[in-house]
């Protein structure tokens, strides 16, 4: 069985700010593990993953952290 979602949103690498196209995506925000206030950083829920990163925010992929990630939704 196959879920379709009508229209997602994607954490992508910062890189993807060198081939953006405003008419085709919009940015939602940025997700990192930033502690300042700030209504353009998505605030992630706390994830424990090592000694290290005991309260880490930012993005986490397969159980371990991730460089920041630009949200963008595509324009229907």
């Amino acid at each position: 069985m196959k879920i379709r979602i009508k229209n997602p949103i994607w954490g992508v690498p910062i890189t993807f700010l060198n081939n953006y196209c405003p008419s085709q995506f919009t940015i939602i925000g940025l997700a990192a593990d930033k502690r300042d206030e700030n209504p353009l950083w998505i605030k992630g829920k706390e994830t424990y993953l090592d000694e290290k990163h005991k309260k880490f925010v930012g993005m986490v992929l397969n159980g371990k952290a991730t460089y920041a990630r630009i949200i963008i939704k595509k324009i229907s």
